[in-house]
């Protein structure tokens, strides 16, 4: 049964109720005037009192009556209403995931298990380097890459939505993602090593600059591009140092440790075609550059 037309049949039914007790009433009102009733009622008035009192329980009664089929239709409308929502809701979860995408759900599931491992990533014809990794595989199927900091170079992350990767798996099982499209901008991480470092307050404290304790200057052959390396010493007498690059990346740490970033710096520049043209070393103890 429908429920909106629940009231209307209750109000038909009162309806019907009422019109038949109005005709008793008139019935036994005749009969009584036209009989030896009316001298009997007169004599007697708590007769009276009776028969005046029993449309008003007929009325009550069908009143009640009215009332339980109303509590009952609205029993079941409600039961109706709940059945239907549910079959909405069963039809809007098949229809979202007939709209699910693939290949998003099919890179999702296998980046999941990868969580930590370097791949392999391409953007067109360009490599994102060595060393990148699978940092995070969100809910909302975006996955988080991440590169530590190298020598020269501040730790980024970028995102990408899982749909926008084409993955393929090599020998040994190391996949390779080429990226179609990117989500959003890179973060620059600065000098992290490891993705939990991301999160950690303040940074390292400010160095105390001294004097250049070595400068090189690059250029390559052809262009205008020059690039330099500085190596600053500590004016607090600890021994440590600063290497500092053009693009504003900056390691500390003593002689050793800052020779060695030193070179790696420089191979990637003599790789990537530029000539060192000027080397200044002040003779300060504790560095191991040529």
């Amino acid at each position: 049964m429908d429920s909106r037309s629940a009231p209307t049949v209750s109000r038909a039914r009162v309806g019907k109720a009422v019109v038949i007790v109005g005709a008793g009433i008139l019935l036994a009102t005749a009969v009584a005037l036209h009989t030896g009733v009316a001298a009997f009622l007169w004599a007697h008035r708590w007769v009276q009192s009776v028969l005046l009192g029993v449309p008003s329980l007929a009325l009550l009664a069908a009143g009640l009556r009215h009332s339980s089929e109303a509590n009952r239709l609205s029993a079941e409308r409600n039961r109706l209403s709940s059945e239907l929502d549910e079959q909405r809701n069963q039809h809007l979860r098949a229809i979202g995931a007939g709209l699910a995408d693939p290949v998003a759900e099919g890179n999702y599931s296998r980046l999941r298990g990868r969580l930590g491992q370097a791949v392999a990533v391409t953007e067109g014809k360009n490599s994102w380097g060595a060393d990148v990794r699978i940092a995070d595989v969100s809910e909302a199927r975006v996955v988080t890459l991440f590169r530590p900091c190298t020598p020269g170079a501040h730790a980024w992350s970028q995102q990408v939505r899982c749909g926008d990767l084409a993955i393929t798996e090599g020998q040994g099982g190391r996949l390779s993602l080429d990226v179609r499209s990117r989500h959003g901008q890179p973060a620059n991480l600065g000098e992290i090593t490891d993705w939990a470092e991301r999160n950690r307050q303040g940074g390292a404290p400010e160095f105390p600059r001294g004097p250049v304790a070595c400068r090189a200057v690059y250029t390559r052959q052809g262009t205008s591009d020059v690039r330099q390396l500085v190596i600053y010493a500590a004016s607090d007498g600890s021994g440590l140092y600063l290497l500092q690059t053009d693009d504003g990346a900056q390691f500390q740490g003593n002689g050793k440790d800052v020779s060695k970033r030193f070179l790696g710096v420089q191979v990637d520049l003599l790789a990537d075609g530029f000539q060192r043209t000027e080397f200044g070393p002040t003779g300060t103890g504790g560095l191991f550059v040529r």
